[in-house]
């Protein structure tokens, strides 16, 4: 027992020492892959001890220095200290009709825009939703930037088509790379990016705003160009543009496309196809 206890206090002391320096986005990172840790697993052996310390620190740590939501805040009591909530929710038949409609109606929106951009108020409840796409280890590693300028969306389009000049707002979806470890960086970034941009543009949809989903990946885009355009909006060199979105109301919606049936691209057990 005593050696159980030795280890418990000499892994909490490397702990602590080297959280006593890191900053507060890193701080966030790690109390939210902590918490999702201990939430989704289940462990019975001494590692428990360390591991609910671990958490329990991080999340006084983080809310002390009022670096949480209220959301974050209950997430935590819960997993943590066991409080209890009742989400679960039973969707009526005409909710999941009316979702099934958005999906379906969803278009990516090249033109016809008209020159009403985003309004603040209508980008807050773009984000208030799509904050809640799921994320590796809960991250949320995701900002936003919002600009109605004109001369900086028609240098994005010069980058990436002049259709977008005609777009009255755009929206850049930033991924902060420093919540991944390095083996990381090539490949989650973007599945969790994929996931918040999907979830803003149904959001978009169901708005009554046209939208469409444009890469900005590092073979669309050159690096000098990539710096002048981070400088542009004051991005720190961590802070990557994985996506831009041109966004407004719009006159005409594009005809729907063409569609696989859902039997050709669906195998039971095994591939064959």
């Amino acid at each position: 027992m005593n050696d159980i206890i030795d280890i418990v206090d000499f892994l909490w002391f490397k702990f602590k020492k080297r959280m006593s320096s890191i900053s507060e986005e890193e701080l966030k990172y790690q109390m939210r892959k902590s918490i999702h840790f201990f939430e989704k697993t289940q462990l019975t052996d001494r590692r428990y001890l360390f591991k609910l310390l671990r958490a329990q620190y991080l999340y006084q740590k983080a809310r002390k220095e009022e670096l949480l939501s209220e959301d974050e805040i209950e997430w935590c009591e819960r997993v943590i200290y066991g409080k209890s909530i009742s989400n679960k929710n039973d969707y009526s038949s005409k909710i999941m009709e009316e979702i099934d409609q958005v999906i379906r109606n969803r278009r990516s929106v090249r033109q016809s825009w008209t020159d009403d951009p985003l309004t603040e108020n209508d980008f807050r409840r773009l984000i208030d939703i799509a904050r809640w796409s799921p994320s590796a280890c809960n991250r949320q590693p995701w900002n936003f930037i919002l600009t109605n300028n004109k001369k900086k969306i028609k240098l994005l389009a010069n980058q990436r088509g002049n259709w977008i000049e005609d777009a009255p707002s755009c929206i850049l979806v930033i991924i902060d790379m420093t919540a991944y470890h390095e083996g990381e960086r090539s490949y989650t970034p973007y599945l969790d990016t994929g996931s918040v941009i999907q979830t803003l543009l149904l959001k978009a949809e169901a708005m009554d705003y046209g939208a469409c989903w444009v890469n900005f990946g590092v073979s669309e885009v050159d690096k000098e160009s990539r710096e002048e355009i981070n400088k542009l909006f004051s991005l720190p060199y961590e802070h990557k543009i994985v996506s831009i979105i041109p966004i407004g109301k719009y006159e005409k919606k594009p005809d729907p496309p063409g569609r696989k049936n859902a039997e050709s691209m669906m195998f039971i057990e095994e591939y064959d196809g």
